[in-house]
């Protein structure tokens, strides 16, 4: 399943080195050790992992992702601590790690864990190659009205993608985080009084393209942000419980507003949809739910953040 990527592990724990790395090798990934920063920072060199484990419990896992990143910015890194540690996610955000596991570091958790980092890797690099030659072309698609209608807006973005590839995309990870139980959210944006910016259709379009550029670059490379519509745009972040999601929801309303240019006067009217790992999630739940708090962010005048979750039993995995 894993076509025999290469995971960087690095932990100063033989307990915990000995424990991933046998389940890492029977999920068939090829797996190089360093217990030390530097040998993780030359190990990283000579073997270009997929991904990157790092462990909190004996090195300083923060600064070794910093470090790690500088050497290749499109490799995942993700933090492991094998205590629960309600701190890990802020912690790994304030790194630019892209990921972090508490607490089970065995089982499913781990196994989907480690795919969806090297899935980034894989994509990030993918489109670093293609970002080399042309733009990535984001599709603007009119609701309630026929594809041949649609408008191209040009724009540039790891994160960015098609309405149709993300849809595609979003019901794999509903289905998988419902089979595995780890936390996610759904993220529905607004412009307000968008023709109030741009009475014309290209300039709307133009505009949309702008700000989806404020958003992919305010949230992490292994989110997934794409327009919905001529005045909305939607994010996935998969492994991101509801206190993370609230935090990118509140900071993306605050960057799009700070703006410089035609930006600075735009308001936001966002609605969170988050699942916790609990119960059931389906993707029409999640379009339904975050669908209704963007109409009460509205209704409250707009420009703010509205979310329908209802806090319940926290999980053990977590991602900043």
């Amino acid at each position: 399943m894993s076509d025999n990527a290469c995971i960087l592990l690095v932990e100063s724990n033989l307990e915990v080195v000995s424990a991933v790395r046998a389940q890492l090798e029977r999920a068939d990934y090829r797996v190089e050790v360093a217990y030390s920063a530097d040998a993780a920072v030359s190990r990283m060199r000579a073997a270009s992992p997929d991904a990157a484990l790092v462990g909190v419990s004996g090195i300083d896992g923060e600064s070794l992702c910093t470090r790690l990143k500088e050497v290749d910015q499109s490799l995942s890194v993700g933090l492991l601590s094998p205590l629960d540690d309600d701190a890990l996610d802020w912690r790994a955000e304030a790194a630019g790690a892209d990921a972090c596991l508490a607490g089970a570091l065995f089982g499913a958790n781990l196994d989907s864990f480690a795919r969806s980092l090297v899935r980034t890797t894989a994509l990030r690099r993918r489109l670093a190659h293609f970002e080399l030659n042309k733009e990535v072309e984001v599709e603007v698609v009119p609701r309630r009205q026929p594809r041949a209608q649609k408008e191209v807006v040009s724009i540039q973005g790891a994160s960015a993608g098609g309405v149709d590839f993300f849809r595609r995309l979003l019901l794999v990870e509903v289905h998988r985080s419902k089979r595995y139980k780890y936390p996610l959210a759904f993220l529905l944006a607004a412009v307000d009084k968008l023709s109030e910016h741009a009475s014309k259709p290209m300039d709307q379009a133009s505009l949309m393209g702008r700000i989806l550029r404020v958003a992919v670059k305010s949230v992490r490379d292994v989110d997934l942000c794409a327009l919905y519509g001529t005045d909305r745009f939607v994010i996935f972040m998969p492994h991101t419980a509801p206190p993370g999601a609230k935090l990118v929801a509140g900071r993306l309303l605050g960057r799009i507003a700070k703006v410089e240019g035609e930006l600075a006067d735009v308001g936001v009217s966002i609605g969170l949809a988050c699942y916790d790992g609990h119960g059931t999630i389906s993707y029409g739940a999640l379009l339904r739910e975050a669908t209704s708090a963007l109409k009460k962010a509205q209704a409250d005048g707009g420009n703010r953040v509205e979310t329908s979750y209802k806090p319940k039993a926290r999980g053990r995995v977590s991602m900043g």
